[in-house]
């Protein structure tokens, strides 16, 4: 895998899908019976994200999606961005694939997306991961279940209990030992498996009608009436290609907001033919043909 920033695309990107279709094939011919290799997904766009997936195109029981948290083209809005070519990259392999593993982007509004996702049954099965809550550790955050985080004192002199009962703080039970950001960690990942079972609860609970979105919201903390009705937006969206089992683009209409909005395209640093020319031409002797 060789990821990019938008910026990057219109120069490699071609190159790169090649390089993977490369790699893919000679890592597969020389796995273990019973490994699997992921089929991964990129692009900043839903046309190059369909054009990487043509030139990959494989059967995969394990689908990446990659690259969602990559910058769109300014004028484009990032969160619905994502939640197209997300539900494209679902909809292309959602019969052939036995789960789905989102990179990198785990917020909470989007560990209720895919819990409503997988609610729903529109896949087998749906998962994400990130180094976030690694970072959220360094930077002395202490994640609780209830969906809030707390900043630790990193200057305590005294002994002060924990705020959770999770198997970290029982043992260390001490404010003072968990500004040790391993131990942070360990604990951060406990409370985000335990607010992915909240989740999946919830929406479980939403298809069948016992929860709103708008209690839903409040439990988020995504804040005014104007978030509300996107997050709507998001969840008819995808309970629209569930039930019709046909993939459509997003309604373009009234896409900024302050939740919602995309950030501004990072320009093409002068290094960037170093870097990934370097890499193509790398691979290119290894294998002994042209990426670029």
């Amino acid at each position: 895998d060789l990821p990019m920033r938008s910026a990057y695309e219109k120069y490699y990107f071609e190159a790169v899908s090649q390089l993977i279709k490369t790699n893919d094939k000679y890592i597969i011919e020389r796995l273990d019976k019973g490994i699997d290799l992921a089929l991964i997904s990129h692009g900043s766009s839903l046309e190059l994200r369909k054009k990487r997936l043509d030139i990959l195109d494989r059967d995969a029981a394990v689908v990446a999606v990659a690259g969602l948290n990559v910058n769109p083209k300014v004028e484009i809005d990032k969160i619905y961005n994502i939640i197209e070519n997300l539900m494209y990259v679902l909809h292309r392999y959602r019969k052939t694939a036995r789960h789905f593993h989102v990179l990198g982007v785990t917020s909470k509004l989007w560990m209720f997306i895919y819990a409503l996702i997988d609610a729903c049954s529109f896949v087998k099965s749906i998962g994400a991961d990130s180094v976030s809550h690694r970072l959220s550790a360094i930077t002395g955050n202490y994640m609780l279940t209830d969906f809030t985080n707390v900043p630790l004192p990193r200057k305590l002199s005294y002994k002060k209990p924990l705020l959770c009962s999770c198997p970290v703080c029982y043992s260390v039970g001490d404010t003072r030992l968990l500004n040790s950001y391993q131990l942070l960690e360990a604990h951060n990942l406990w409370s985000v498996v335990k607010q992915a079972e909240v989740l999946s609860s919830v929406a479980k609970s939403y298809i069948k009608g016992g929860i709103s979105l708008n209690e839903i919201s409040s439990m988020l903390g995504l804040g005014s009436k104007t978030n509300v009705n996107k997050l709507q937006r998001l969840v008819n969206y995808i309970l629209e290609i569930n039930a019709s089992n046909v993939f459509k683009p997003i309604k373009k209409d009234r896409l900024k907001g302050s939740l919602f909005v995309a950030e501004r395209e990072t320009s093409l640093k002068d290094n960037a033919e170093d870097h990934y020319g370097k890499i193509l031409k790398n691979y290119g002797k290894f294998y002994k043909k042209k990426f670029i």
